[in-house]
């Protein structure tokens, strides 16, 4: 793997280990949500009112804030 490659996989790993309950994210599928808790590896998020899923946090594509900053510069 080359250098830049490294980081961006180590910094999305950081990411994911650090989520937390009330975390807005998206997952690498497009789903947003918000963390309702984070079992080992697993993460239930809440998608809707009443609706609840549980996706792997390998799943997780990134935090909905960094997405913005991304989008507004």
């Amino acid at each position: 793997m080359i250098r830049p490659e490294q980081k961006k996989q180590k910094k999305a790993t950081e990411m994911r280990d650090n989520l937390k309950k009330g975390d807005k994210i998206i997952t690498a599928g497009g789903i947003y949500g918000t963390i309702k808790k984070v079992v080992n590896e697993k993460v239930i998020i809440q998608t809707a009112p009443n609706t609840e899923i549980t996706i792997l946090k390998t799943s997780v594509g990134t935090l909905q804030e960094e997405l913005d900053k991304k989008l507004d510069n």
